[in-house]
């Protein structure tokens, strides 16, 4: 009979007592069978066991756990949590664990963070490694070579062993004087001025420990996913915080005398004047990380306890989606490729900012391009560098507003426009004039939902019979939170949210308690909750007449539209998020008798 597999709980590990503890209770606890293991950890079924092993039988050069993972019926982190436990490696919460200065002295910092590993121990021979991957022996032989001991390694989450690595190897405070930089800058040219007048805060930004910090939390943000980064003055320290699936979190705080060299930094790395301090300053940097270039839009505004600065990252890798992982369904996905496919005519995509408009766009742009037409694109700024396409960057300053660039590159025989924002009249009557003219359009509009959309290009004084004539769909927005998988639970809501949405008050729902898959938050990653309007003949009739947004709004859901508020529900009472996210979203501005239909 094989050893029952038991699931052992993450240890906390908080001296090197706990750490051996974890080893000898991991090598007792091991078991042969990873079939077992899987179910024993809730993983799999044995059901789904069984099948797996009959279609084995087919393919017997094939790994149980390679199988059930290209299948989908365990994803990549439960097959690495269950060859631990079946091999007797630990997992383990680092928490505030810091290796002696020298253990963590074996493997150089750039290469535990390029490996993503953290020396915690030494027993003679044996080193004891922190991994998120310790199955991988190609990354233990590599180690094996490089310390010339044994590795021992024991399983943590991506994230802590990055905390971690800052923590032991005192980021802030190293004194190396010329660090290896895994970040470089794209382009190392900079601005002059200010930085003559001020030769001593230049000194200080360009210090290795200051270099390093600030290398650091970039590719921090970058490996997390972050959206932004802010540094935030505060009265005794400053604060660093990432925007993480559209929610801050606070990652560390740093000695407030570090302040003015943190943003002196990134001031040349955005090109910025170093100098002046009483004025915002924007500006903008690529950085190279590994094969991934990510570009930064950096904003400093002077605050009451210090300059404050967000980065914005735009990573192409994490913001080009394909059209079919956007989030729609499969009706509705046919429904917006068969609008793209036109030779003519305007799509509306709207929301407010962080809504995911331009990864909307972007992603129909690709889509676009397959079929290899002549594009423009007209953007304030240029969020992300697509090749094969044309992208203007309008430059208010000098006159070079969109409606201008419009009606310059209506002349240079584009296929298909992308504006990145209709802000005006001007711009308005640009997009509309290329959607009559044999031009497809695509651009973005600042409205709750969209019908109002519609509307809102009459109130800017665009003629009812010209939006009624260009505009083929509008899509409405926003981005909602995906409950964590491995620590989702049953929930009950806020009696108030239930009311507020329309729900019975025994309908089950969910939401995550936070584990270390999703750094405590409960979420990972976010979707698009969203309603789209296709206009057909009879609403270009009424349109053309001068229906107001409340009419055409019930006109679309008489039609079939789902409203975003009916999506949002929907993904709650599926489990894909929660209620609260769903409230969070929602629109306030119609009944929930119209959200909720006869579903329940």
């Amino acid at each position: 009979m094989p050893q029952a597999a038991t699931v052992k709980p993450v240890i906390r590990i908080a001296t090197e007592a706990d750490l051996n503890h974890a080893l000898v209770s991991a090598r007792t606890s091991r078991v042969q069978r990873l079939g077992e293991v899987l179910i024993h950890r809730g993983a799999l079924t044995r059901e789904g066991l069984e099948e797996a092993l009959e279609a084995l039988k087919h393919r017997p050069t094939m790994h149980l756990g390679d199988w059930l993972v290209e299948h989908k019926a365990i994803s990549p982190q439960q097959l690495e949590e269950a060859l631990c436990a079946q091999l007797g490696i630990p997992q383990v919460n680092l928490g505030g664990f810091v290796p002696p200065v020298e253990v963590a002295g074996l493997i150089p910092y750039e290469m535990a963070l390029r490996l993503n590993v953290l020396p915690l121990s030494r027993r003679h021979s044996t080193l004891v490694v922190a991994c998120a991957k310790p199955t991988d022996q190609e990354l233990l032989s590599i180690l094996r070579f490089y310390t010339g001991l044994s590795i021992e390694p024991v399983l943590a989450s991506p994230h802590q062993i990055s905390i971690a690595i800052n923590h032991a190897y005192r980021i802030e405070e190293d004194p190396a004087e010329n660090p290896e930089q895994p970040i470089q800058l794209k382009s190392q040219t900079s601005r002059d001025e200010g930085r003559r007048e001020s030769p001593e805060l230049e000194n200080q930004a360009s210090s290795p420990p200051v270099v390093r910090l600030v290398n650091t939390l970039l590719m921090e943000a970058i490996n997390r996913g972050a959206s932004d980064i802010h540094f935030l003055p505060r009265r005794e320290n400053l604060l660093v915080r990432f925007r993480l699936d559209g929610a801050l979190q606070t990652i560390r705080s740093i000695e407030k005398s570090k302040l003015p060299a943190v943003v002196a930094r990134i001031k040349i790395l955005g090109r910025m004047n170093i100098a002046e301090k009483r004025l915002p300053q924007d500006g903008h940097a690529r950085v190279v990380m590994g094969k991934q270039e990510v570009d930064l839009r950096i904003s400093v505004m002077p605050a009451f306890n210090g300059e404050s600065v967000v980065v914005r990252l735009l990573n192409k890798n994490m913001g080009l989606k394909p059209l079919d992982q956007l989030g729609f369904s499969k009706q509705d996905e046919r429904t917006v490729r068969g609008l793209i496919a036109r030779a003519q005519g305007m799509i509306l995509v709207t929301g407010p900012t962080g809504s995911g408009k331009t990864t909307t766009l972007y992603s129909l742009l690709q889509e676009v391009k397959k079929a290899d037409p002549h594009i423009i694109t007209v953007e304030d700024p240029v969020e992300y560098d697509m090749d094969g396409i044309d992208q203007i960057q309008v430059h208010s300053g000098i006159g070079y507003t969109f409606g201008r660039a419009l009606r310059n590159i209506l002349r240079h025989d584009p296929d298909v426009v992308m504006i990145g924002e209709m802000r005006d009249l001007e711009t308005a009557e640009s997009g509309v004039k290329a959607a009559l003219t044999g031009h497809l359009v695509f651009t973005t509009l600042h409205t709750n939902d969209a019908p109002s959309a519609v509307t809102r290009l009459v109130d800017m004084g665009v003629a009812p019979y010209l939006v009624s004539s260009t505009v083929m769909g509008v899509l409405a927005q926003r981005l909602v939170r995906i409950l964590c998988s491995h620590c989702k639970q049953e929930h009950q809501p806020d009696p108030l949210i239930r009311e507020t949405m329309g729900v019975d008050q025994k309908e089950t729902f969910w939401n995550s308690r936070g584990c270390d898959h999703c750094d405590q938050t409960g979420y990972v990653g976010r979707t698009m909750a969203y309603e789209l309007i296709v206009i057909d003949r009879e609403m270009s009739n009424q349109i053309s007449h001068g229906i107001t947004t409340e009419e055409l709004r019930q006109l679309a859901v008489d039609k079939g539209m789902r409203t975003l508020t009916r999506h949002a529900l929907e993904m709650a009472r599926a489990g894909v998020t929660s209620l609260e996210e769903a409230f969070r979203v929602r629109l306030e501005d119609f009944g929930t008798s119209v959200e909720n239909g006869n579903d329940h």
